[in-house]
């Protein structure tokens, strides 16, 4: 079935230069084409996707946009690379955008770049007070989960907490993604081992512990549940993922947590020095180990470093993509 693309001479040169000025190399297996947007109506006439074009071309244009598998931030598929809005011969509005997609040759690995990352790492012998004002996030999709049991997490916190609405870009739903940002130090905090200044200091950060792993516990009774731990360190976006209804791994995940931030901060520390500085990590809770692994890290210039083989499947691509930031896209058609 043509698409909006194949029915515009204008799209179809400009798709024919982008393309060449993006080929397969060293970040993407696979580049395509595809329409993100058109200005398609409902029954009621409204638009289906209500955003502005113009705006949606040059945020893809400004910096490249993560495609995730479905909204899931641990499951990258690649990036939006570039995109342009055209009229079809028929006045049809639509944006075409230039995809690229991971593909197994081009698959860095932890272990193969000299990294060991399940070894030991001791916690921080000392952690300062949190600062004044600090103040975490909580952000969902409203269609995943209701508003109201956010307002309940951020009240039941023992520190300030924003309640943000995101897009995770579907029409339906598929599970509910909630996303926690917190400051970097709480989930390295080890009670055995760290101390602080004050008696005070050490009940905040004890506090938010609690606060954290009661959040997603609650988060776990959801459909699907999946919940985003989110913070920086050395600056690399760093996210550590539960997943499931099993309250009891939960748990565990927690408990174990403060030694996988300290890992990861290690990995962090030794990447950069290597000249592959990640400006995002992201670790999955294996029940079998009962330990967090490094799922995959990207690097500054795209490349994307995994020890999962699995992580990347080009040829079971769905047609379903999702934008990885909160644009109200809802689905791609299948790339081309």
């Amino acid at each position: 079935m043509p698409t909006l693309i194949d029915i515009s001479s204008e799209a179809i040169a400009w798709v024919e230069r982008a393309l060449a000025d993006h080929p397969v190399g060293p970040v993407f297996g696979r580049v395509a084409s595809s329409v993100i947007w058109s200005d398609a109506r409902g029954a009621d006439g409204a638009l289906l996707v209500a955003l502005d074009p113009v705006a949606l071309a040059a945020s893809v244009n400004t910096r490249p946009y993560p495609l995730l598998l479905g909204h899931d931030p641990g499951r990258p598929l690649g990036k939006m690379l570039k995109a342009e809005v055209f009229t079809s011969p028929a006045g049809e509005v639509f944006v075409a955008a230039i995809m690229g997609f991971y593909g197994e040759d081009q698959r860095l690995g932890f272990g193969a770049l000299g990294f060991d990352v399940e070894a030991d790492v001791p916690s921080p012998t000392e952690l300062p007070t949190l600062p004044e004002g600090l103040r975490f996030a909580v952000h969902a999709d409203p269609r995943d989960i209701e508003l109201s049991a956010l307002d309940d997490l951020a009240r039941d916190a023992p520190i300030a907490v924003d309640v943000e609405v995101r897009s995770n870009n579907d029409a339906e739903p598929q599970h509910t993604l909630v996303v926690i940002s917190v400051m970097f130090v709480t989930l390295v905090w080890n009670p055995f081992v760290t101390t602080l200044a004050t008696e005070a200091a050490k009940d905040v950060y004890a506090g938010l512990k609690r606060w954290l792993t009661e959040a997603t516990v609650r988060i776990a009774q959801r459909r699907n549940p999946a919940v985003e731990v989110q913070s920086t360190h050395g600056g690399c976006h760093l996210s550590f993922m539960f997943r499931g209804q099993d309250i009891a791994l939960h748990y565990k995940a927690h408990e174990v947590l403060p030694e996988a931030a300290a890992r990861a901060a290690r990995l962090i520390g030794q990447m950069t020095a290597a000249g592959l500085g990640p400006v995002r990590l992201v670790y999955e809770f294996h029940s079998t180990t009962e330990r967090w692994h490094p799922s995959y890290a990207e690097l500054g210039d795209g490349r994307l470093v995994s020890d999962n083989a699995s992580l990347i499947a080009m040829e079971n691509l769905p047609s379903g993509l999702s934008l990885g930031l909160g644009l109200g896209l809802q689905s791609l058609e299948e790339a081309d």
